[in-house]
């Protein structure tokens, strides 16, 4: 089984369940550590990413739901493209998996990841950040009469 499978986020659900208990503004601070780092993931897989036409690298996308702290990069949204020169139709949604990692059948190709590496690189830059937002979100609770965290 691959390293990468829904395995990955064990315990999502206890770290959503904590964040919703944490207090407002570092809720905030930790919601915008979220966000930067999956903007710089997008970024990193966009410039990862091998180039045909451009198109998956134009639908590498980032989102995050403020209310649970969860930010996600994925690609999107599901629609078809036209490809230049005539030379079909494709969907980015369904290029996607095969490129990140290869496929077999008549005509193998081998994989080029973009998305994987980009999430790599940003593990240890992402635990800054949150530890950032963590002393920040401190400072302005001890500044407005909170007390301590």
């Amino acid at each position: 089984m691959s390293r990468f499978d829904r395995s990955a986020v064990a315990g999502i659900r206890e770290a959503k369940a904590a964040f919703a208990s944490v207090e407002p503004t570092l809720k905030d601070k930790l919601a915008t550590a979220a966000e930067d780092t999956a903007r710089v993931i997008a970024y990193g897989a966009q410039q990862r990413v091998r180039r045909r036409f451009g198109i998956l690298a134009a639908h590498i996308r980032f989102a995050i739901n403020r209310k649970t702290g969860v930010a996600r990069v994925g690609i999107g949204p599901r629609e078809d493209v036209r490809l230049p020169h005539g030379a079909g139709v494709e969907k980015p949604t369904h290029m996607a998996h095969a490129l990140e990692f290869g496929h077999g059948g008549p005509h193998p190709a081998p994989a080029y990841p973009f998305l994987i590496p980009a999430v790599e690189a940003e593990r240890s830059n992402h635990l800054q950040r949150v530890q950032a937002a963590g002393r920040e979100a401190e400072q302005a609770i001890a500044a407005t009469g909170g007390g301590l965290l």
